[in-house]
This record gives C-alpha cells, structure tokens and sequence, in this order.
C-alpha cells in the first residue's frame, strides 16, 4: 500500500460463527476520486493481542475500571474509553467505537488527552488535512472517518460543546455548516454529481463530546457504521440551528426527549441517503462495498 492511502479499520463479529474479522478502508486523498480500495482480513493475532493487554492492565492494578458501573461513576469530563483497535477517544457511555466500531470494554478507560483542537488551530499539529481556514472557521478531514468524505467544521473560538451555544451564536454555527460544505464541493466526490450535496449530507453534532471543542460533522454516505448518529447522542444540524432560533439555545434531549423524531431523520436522512450513495459509489467503482447497516462477512471485490 502506498504512502498516500490512509488506513481505516472496523471490527466485524459473526453472530452464527464468532468469527472474527477487521474489514480495512483505504483510500487515496480524498481528491482522487479513484481511491476506492476495500479489503477484508482475519486478524485473530491482533484480537488476542487486546485481550492481553486489556487483561494485563486489570492484573497489574492499572485499570481504572472493571465494570460499566466503575466506568458511570468516573469524571465523564475527563476520562475516555480508548479504542484498543484504532486509538480514538470515545466518551465512556458509548459500547462500540464511534469510529472503527470496535466493542470497548471498562478496561479501556484512561484520561483522555487535553483538546487536540488546538494545536490543528495553531499550527502545531499537521496530521489533519485542513481544506478551509479563516478568522472564525477552521475545516478538515476527521482523523477517525467514518465515510471517505468526513470533514470537521470547528469554530476558532473554543466554545466546549453545543450546550454552550446562544441564539447570538447562530451566525456562527450557520457558517461552520456552509464551510463545511463548500470544502466537501472542493472535494468533487464523483458519486454525487447530479445530486445537491444539503440533500445527501450528514451533519450535526455529538453531545457529550468526545472532544471538548464544538464541531459540526460533515459526513457524505456511503457509511462505514452508523454508530455516530445514535439517539441521544447525535443532534442534527437541522434541530441546532431551529432551536437557536426559537428558543435561543439547544434544548437537549434529556430535557425533551425526541425518539420519533431522531427516528424518522434517521430513515430520512442517514438511512436513504447511505442506500442512494452506496449504489451510486458502487456503480462508479465496480466495486461491491460494504454495507453499514449489516455485518459485513462477504468477501469484498478490489478494483
């Protein structure tokens, strides 16, 4: 594989059989439309790897928890569930990876790391492909993408999350959501032309936060999981910007919960739009890929 393909992994499990398996994403940069490479592995040395160490760090007295009760009952603003598989800091409700969907265990809680927002604002950090800057609004490629297109749109100003949002910051979101979509024009993802991209596209929020920074996901189907956009946890763009404006703040779930309502974006938006674009992507690319609404077993096709 060459330098300039990035490297996805989510972890599958066979209900009938327990087999185990890491299905691999790579793509080229995001720009090269023809970067669509998909490859499935039996990866058990890996998997037995995590157990070791997760059953290391319980032996030893280093594991911070044993039970999700242990985990409930730890500072929810400072400790993360590390993904053994991919490295990613999830909030410590979550069961699987909101980025390579692999199961998390209490005995991967530790304290997360500090905003790693800041050093992609200020320069120090270079790992993130950064696609649209200006004075309020920076743009770019999630470290853990879920899908090939998967932007971040963060404010400059560090507002934690979208509890912390006023009616006086609406301009403010409204241009995160324009940013981000513009940057995902630049991009020119061939399976949407034809297609308005405000009518394909996934964007909202996440609350809690994995990162204490607020960010608006800009996500374009076909999808790896669905994990990220999970009742209570994902809020879209849509229900942000509305109650900025009629209530002047974003009226969170716990205060009023909205499951019909969560369902029926789901159908709407994540669910229609992951089948339209999977088809169109797998028409384009002659390549059958995988599905983020099924356990991924077959065998996949490289072009």
């Amino acid at each position: 594989m060459s330098a300039g393909l990035s490297l996805f992994r989510s972890v599958c499990r066979s209900k009938r059989n327990d087999i185990k398996c890491f299905r691999f994403f790579a793509t080229s940069e995001p720009h090269q439309p023809d970067g669509v490479i998909w490859k499935k592995a039996i990866i058990d040395r890996e998997l037995k790897r995590i157990d070791k160490v997760r059953l290391e760090k319980v032996n030893s007295g280093d594991s911070l928890a044993r039970t999700r009760h242990d985990v409930a009952a730890l500072d929810a603003s400072r400790h993360r569930l590390i993904c053994p598989a991919c490295e990613k800091p999830n909030v410590t409700h979550v069961h699987a990876c909101t980025a390579c969907a692999f199961p998390l265990r209490p005995e991967d809680v530790a304290v997360g790391p500090e905003n790693p927002f800041r050093g992609i604002i200020s320069g120090k950090t270079q790992e993130h492909l950064i696609t649209y800057r200006d004075d309020r609004v920076l743009v770019f490629l999630d470290k853990w993408k879920i899908a090939k297109h998967h932007l971040d749109a963060i404010p400059i100003e560090e507002i934690p999350d979208l509890t912390a949002l006023r009616r006086e910051h609406l301009p403010l979101v409204e241009q995160l959501y324009e940013r981000g979509l513009w940057s995902l024009q630049q991009l020119q993802p061939p399976h949407v032309r034809g297609l308005r991209l405000e009518d394909v596209v996934i964007a909202g929020f996440n609350l809690p936060v994995s990162v204490a920074h607020l960010h608006c996901h800009i996500v374009l189907p076909p999808l790896m999981h669905t994990n990220a956009f999970k009742y209570p946890r994902w809020y879209p763009y849509e229900k942000v910007v509305a109650d900025l404006r009629e209530h002047g703040r974003v009226v969170t779930y716990a205060e009023r919960p909205m499951q019909q309502e969560a369902d029926r974006y789901w159908q709407k938006r994540v669910h229609a739009a992951h089948e339209l674009l999977h088809a169109r992507m797998a028409a384009l690319t002659d390549v059958t890929l995988g599905n983020a609404f099924a356990d991924p077993t077959r065998t996949q096709a490289t072009p």
